[in-house]
């Protein structure tokens, strides 16, 4: 049976009204952390995106220097609008790409450490 939230959320949803980030969050557990790399950016600036994965489906989007995380309800609504922004995830960077965004053979790259970082701005898009 559906909870008195989830019904709130559907009611919400069908008269046109974003859910808050309470609403979006509410009993979401991380199942998978993201980050993908910017291509307006080089080395040594290198610019960073997080994407998570929650347990109900939903994803959120996080950009380096911003103070707004975004909602999504998919991850591939999140991975379309990262996308978007010419970012391409980290695990599928290879040495061509890695020359393309100036960064030295050697180099290793490490991931950035706000993997749980909260922000308060919230913008709920939904399908993207």
């Amino acid at each position: 049976m559906p909870s008195l939230m989830s019904i709130l959320n559907s009611i919400k949803n069908q008269f046109g009204m974003k859910p808050t980030s309470d609403d979006f969050y509410r009993e979401c557990k991380i199942q998978k952390v993201e980050w993908w790399l910017s291509w307006c950016h080089e080395y040594p600036d290198l610019y960073w995106a997080r994407l998570r994965k929650f347990s109900n489906g939903k994803a959120d989007v996080l950009f380096q220097d911003e103070n707004k995380v975004y909602g999504f309800e998919s991850e591939e609504s999140a991975g379309n609008f990262i996308s978007q922004d010419e970012f391409s995830k980290f695990e599928n960077i290879n040495e061509e790409d890695r020359h393309d965004l100036n960064i030295p053979r050697n180099f290793s790259i490490k991931i950035p450490d706000w993997k749980n970082r909260e922000v308060k701005n919230f913008e709920y898009i939904g399908k993207y």
